[in-house]
């Protein structure tokens, strides 16, 4: 298995295990007093977990269909973007992915797993600098992982910055990269 494919699996099955389980905004969450708006949360909701049982079957076309479908039920849920953008990611498709991501951030998602995935998704586009930027909040959320500081030096190699890639990976073998 390539080194990217790697990275990506173990991004991405952390991305479900941490985001579902963060405190973002949630159907169940919510205040919801109108039965109609309870109607479309417990909706939402469903949508959303079949979302996730596509997902985990690698069936992104369905998973994408299914978490759009939470998000026209209930539009300010958050996750339903992580998710979604995962699926592109996985799809490639980088810019959309991007778009999911950078959406579920500005609704308040502060999980490290949706900057290390949209870091991942701006590297694959050359977009380098914004992907140091993610790699670098992912460092501020979570210092203790060593794959950011890994996958931060290896943009840092890739732009020349020789000086800035080694102190990366030292920090990333410190850490127990291997």
């Amino acid at each position: 298995m390539s080194y990217k494919r790697t990275i990506t699996m173990v991004i991405c099955v952390m991305l479900a295990a941490v985001i579902l389980t963060s405190g973002c905004s949630s159907p169940a969450q919510q205040q919801v007093t109108d039965p109609a708006d309870q109607q479309n949360a417990s909706a939402a909701v469903q949508q959303g977990a079949k979302g996730n049982s596509f997902r985990d079957l690698k069936q992104w076309d369905e998973a994408i269909v299914a978490y759009s479908k939470a998000m026209e039920l209930d539009p300010n849920l958050a996750v339903p973007y992580a998710m979604r953008g995962d699926c592109y990611y996985n799809k490639g498709e980088y810019d959309n992915a991007i778009a999911d991501l950078t959406k579920a951030i500005a609704m308040g998602v502060t999980d490290w797993s949706v900057y290390s995935l949209r870091g991942m998704a701006y590297v694959t586009k050359g977009d380098y600098n914004k992907a140091i930027a993610d790699f670098t909040k992912v460092i501020e959320i979570k210092p203790e992982y060593a794959l950011a500081y890994q996958l931060r030096g290896d943009v840092y190699g890739v732009k020349g910055e020789k000086d800035k890639a080694e102190a990366d990976w030292a920090k990333a073998k410190e850490l127990g990269y291997k």
